[in-house]
């Protein structure tokens, strides 16, 4: 799971620097979208691993 979010941290880096170039309004909101994305996807992650856990059986909620 560490390296999706890798790729995503990447992948919206490079979409902001090629973003903050242009100032048109799509751009912008597709800067909105990578910023609410970089947001979600950590709870996201977060989540699939305690149900991950849960139903195999561990209840000890993982933080790392």
């Amino acid at each position: 799971m560490n390296s999706i979010l890798e790729v995503i941290e990447q992948n919206s880096s490079n979409l902001n620097e090629y973003i903050s170039k242009k100032d048109d309004r799509k751009y912008k909101f597709l800067q909105n979208c990578t910023r609410e994305l970089r947001e979600i996807i950590p709870h996201l992650v977060a989540k699939a691993k305690f149900k991950y856990k849960k139903t195999h059986g561990h209840k000890k909620i993982i933080t790392s």
